[in-house]
């Protein structure tokens, strides 16, 4: 839809999915606007559901929970993105997302098919949620200089019923990534290099022995520590080359320098 200088695109994704013993038809409405300010400045946001089957090792037979039903995730962001002289284009958005139906790892009994007891591996009953701000300031890759420079700020959590939200397991709270290169006769330098501050981490505490595998389950106490800042400088070289009817490239990349 068309409104000049407004332009609002509005969607549905409508998928048939089948894993375990389940099968599921869902539908995800999705909606985005943007707002021609000038023509170097555009203001946009975005609305829609998502919606992604749980990870195979929890649906399998043994050890599974083969009915598990999909996750699903609210995700919304409004931001702005801004032209600038010598091809730069800087992006900046905030979001936040609202995830529900997580598959969680559980030790309950719950009756069977035939109504006798069985072990229940996973229950998809938990939330979560993330939020945060993101910059990215960049310039096209073409002859001569490219790079680009993204910082993210953010919060990822997790809720289980009856509890308190915490700190997901891979949340990150400051993440940035710098990439730049130069080429110039067939030849191009680059490296990139991110920074990121460390996952949180707990405590094992007390061991519990688990007679269905045969083996003990850590017992973990959050003590609000977090790993040590991360970071990862990459280097690379690459070199254009034409010889009769053959063209390719050629390339150093050495990670982690």
């Amino acid at each position: 839809l068309n409104f000049a200088p407004v332009e609002i695109s509005i969607g549905t994704r409508v998928e048939l999915q089948r894993w375990g013993t389940r099968t599921d038809v869902t539908v995800d409405p999705r909606v985005v606007a943007r707002w021609e300010i000038v023509p170097e400045l555009r203001v946009k946001a975005a609305s829609g559901l998502f919606t992604q089957p749980p990870q195979v090792f929890q649906t399998i037979s043994q050890g599974g929970s083969p009915n598990l039903g999909p996750q699903r995730a609210w995700q919304n962001s409004v931001g702005v993105e801004l032209d600038l002289p010598e091809d730069v284009d800087v992006e900046v958005n905030g979001f936040y997302s609202h995830m529900f139906d997580i598959a969680r790892f559980s030790q309950s009994i719950v009756p069977g098919p035939d109504g006798t007891p069985q072990r229940e591996f996973f229950r998809a009953d938990q939330e979560g949620r993330a939020y945060g701000l993101e910059v990215l300031v960049r310039r096209p890759v073409e002859q001569g200089f490219y790079g680009w420079l993204s910082y993210t700020l953010s919060r990822s959590e997790r809720l289980n019923p009856g509890g308190n939200w915490q700190p997901f397991g891979f949340d990150q709270t400051h993440v940035l990534n710098l990439a730049a290169s130069y080429a110039f006769d067939g030849w191009r330098f680059g490296a990139s290099f991110q920074l990121a501050t460390g996952r949180p981490t707990s405590t094992p505490v007390s061991p519990v022995f688990d007679a269905d595998s045969n083996q003990y389950e850590a017992t973990f106490a959050d003590t609000g520590a977090r790993l040590p800042i991360y970071h990862q400088l990459n280097v690379r070289i690459d070199r254009d080359f034409d010889v009769d009817w053959m063209r390719g490239t050629v390339y150093l990349d050495v990670l982690n320098v």
